[in-house]
């Protein structure tokens, strides 16, 4: 990657870089005349995270001892760059926390408000859960809500199901399916089984950054029913956009409370698309990157009198700039 890395840019003047995650933070790009990092998520966050959840000793120590190697290279990332991008303010006190005085600008996660929108007179049943389920924090949500949560919803609804939707089933998730407990597996749109849900779940304990999941199940107007964790970084307002639990009581009240009050969870849903279409449509998170974007090169411009061609990379491809 970085030999075809260095045969692009020696092949084309381009204004500016762009890296997507701090995985790809150890290119070199030195030839490069403006760089920006694209924090996803914060990673060593994520590392911490999940180091305080895990139960197993082995896994447990593997994420500490991985969170101090990636804090220490992640920060050190920060500082070469000359701009970065995260999707919440909170990420953004963070970073400038490390780096003060450096250009970094919250882009936020967001969501094709035209693909994923509501669909009225689809009929409704069951909880629905989403996500690449390969990924540690998924593991973690789904074999939480099987076993602690799911479990007090049956005492007052006993025939309720719960779909898993996501690639990547791994053998610990695999073990808990039965009648009530489905897994599709991958499957080429999820937007279906959002329509379908009578609500959605999303009992996050592990995470950083933004979560997709949330946004896009906001759009399609789904009463979502979440940890705080899994909405942290989104301008939500709990008890009106989405329902927040924390312990496996709670959650299985609150997840109770939407499937028995229908009028509660159209006012949740109704809500929740409100909100993701003011603030969370993909054009207006475009609109902030381009602006830092264009605060970066224009910050360069007394340095380098060269002529433009008006191009951009990101993540390795070229693309051409409005």
């Amino acid at each position: 990657m970085q030999q075809a890395l260095d045969e692009l840019l020696r092949a084309g003047d381009f204004d500016l870089v762009q890296i997507e995650s701090s995985f790809l933070s150890g290119l070199d790009l030195s030839c490069a005349k403006t760089t920006v990092l694209d924090e996803h998520n914060i990673e060593y966050e994520l590392l911490g995270r999940t180091a305080r959840v895990e139960r197993k000793v082995p896994r447990k120590l593997f994420n500490l001892v991985e969170f101090t190697k990636v804090r220490h290279t992640e920060r050190r990332a920060w500082k070469r760059f000359d701009g970065c991008v995260v999707t919440s303010d909170r990420d953004l006190l963070e970073v400038a926390s490390v780096v003060p005085g450096r250009p970094v600008a919250t882009v936020p996660n967001g969501v094709d408000l035209a693909a994923f929108a509501p669909r009225p007179g689809t009929p409704m049943s069951g909880l629905v859960f989403t996500g690449l389920m390969s990924y540690r924090p998924n593991i973690d949500a789904v074999t939480h809500f099987v076993r602690e949560i799911l479990p007090l919803i049956h005492r007052t609804r006993p025939a309720e199901t719960f779909t898993i939707v996501g690639w990547g089933i791994p053998d610990e998730v695999r073990a808990l399916l039965g009648p009530r407990v489905i897994a599709t597996s991958s499957v080429p749109d999820v937007r279906p089984y959002l329509a379908g849900a009578a609500a959605v779940v999303a009992p996050i304990r592990i995470g950083a950054g933004t979560r997709l999941k949330v946004l896009e199940a906001l759009a399609m107007a789904r009463p979502l029913i979440s940890t705080t964790l899994a909405c942290e970084g989104l301008d939500l307002e709990p008890g009106r956009d989405f329902l927040v639990a924390d312990d496996p009581s709670r959650f299985a009240e609150a997840v109770i409370r939407v499937l028995e009050d229908r009028s509660l969870a159209d006012r949740l849903g109704a809500s929740g698309r409100q909100v993701v279409e003011s603030r969370y449509g993909w054009e207006a998170s475009a609109v902030q990157l381009e602006a830092l974007h264009d605060r970066l090169l224009a910050s360069k411009r007394p340095r380098d009198n060269r002529r433009s061609n008006g191009q951009t990379v990101s993540g390795g491809l070229a693309t051409r700039s409005r």
